[in-house]
């Protein structure tokens, strides 16, 4: 599978599209738009992948992502009968192109839309007040709608900016084949981390020998493909040592890993901690 395209279809009245979900989970394939996301988690835990960056969210998760930027959110399994929520915005700027952003008092969302593209972790001081007036979306249409998300887009643009999110990706200047190539590789990544899989099969994933595969690789990502499998899986066994209580050994084979002392060793080089030091620093409760 490769980054999916999501076309986005806001009523033609409004240039704003609003959607609050409730889902057994979230499971969307990695995919980009060329429009605007804010996404708020409000309900629900597990791993989201922007760009070439995976990292773990919980409820209250509140992200900005650019324009084609490929992402996905996925979420870990939930008890029987129990739903994940969350609330999406999706907003094409370039539909306040010309003059309208170039206003005095639009100096602020402006400049807000000139921070790097690739996305932030709106900070979390500022998220209690966002969080009432993200619901008011859902509750309007119409002008009243893109007045309060103005009034969202200026708060957000007068705080300090949040934590960045995979500040050395870029948008591919590659051909389109070869960005389809990367995302289908990613893709691939993101569905199978946890198995044990092969370098020579995800080189047939990418159509490449493993040799041509491995320095293709490093040329997308400044990293080979075993550093980004082990971060994609250290950051998986990160979440179950905060949310969990499994041993280590279940979090070791549930993360992908074969061997508890090469998981202890792989964990310590990314999380500067053992496992069990980091679970006393940062488990919930």
């Amino acid at each position: 599978m490769k980054a999916v395209f999501e076309q986005i279809s806001a009523p033609v009245s409004e240039s704003i599209l609003v959607r609050r979900f409730s889902l057994p989970g979230f499971d969307a394939p990695y995919h980009f738009h060329p429009e605007y996301e804010l996404t708020w988690i409000i309900k629900g835990q597990g791993q989201r992948y922007i760009g070439r960056q995976v990292e773990s969210f919980e409820a209250g998760d509140l992200v900005w992502v650019g324009p084609n930027v490929p992402h996905c959110w996925i979420s870990s399994p939930t008890a029987f009968g129990e739903e994940v929520e969350a609330l999406v915005v999706q907003f094409d700027a370039s539909k306040w192109a010309g003059g309208f952003l170039q206003l005095p008092e639009m100096r602020v969302i402006h400049t807000f839309f000139q921070r790097p593209n690739v996305g932030w972790v709106i900070p979390e001081e500022i998220r209690p007040t966002l969080y009432p007036k993200l619901l008011d979306l859902v509750l309007t249409t119409s002008f009243d709608r893109l007045s309060k998300w103005m009034t969202i887009l200026h708060e957000m643009g007068s705080s300090a900016p949040g934590q960045p999110i995979d500040p050395t990706w870029h948008l591919p200047t590659t051909s389109a084949s070869e960005t389809l190539r990367f995302h289908r590789v990613y893709q691939f990544l993101i569905q199978r981390y946890q198995e044990n899989m092969t370098l020579a099969e995800v080189a047939e994933v990418a159509g490449m020998s493993i040799t041509s595969f491995c320095r293709y690789f490093k040329g997308m990502t400044g990293k080979t493909f075993v550093e980004v499998l082990l971060e994609f899986r250290v950051q998986h066994a990160c979440q179950q040592l905060r949310i969990s209580q499994k041993s280590i050994q279940e979090i070791t084979y549930e993360s992908g890993f074969q061997d508890v002392s090469y998981f202890n060793k792989a964990f310590k080089k990314q999380k500067g901690m053992s496992p069990t030091a980091y679970r006393k620093t940062y488990a919930f409760g």
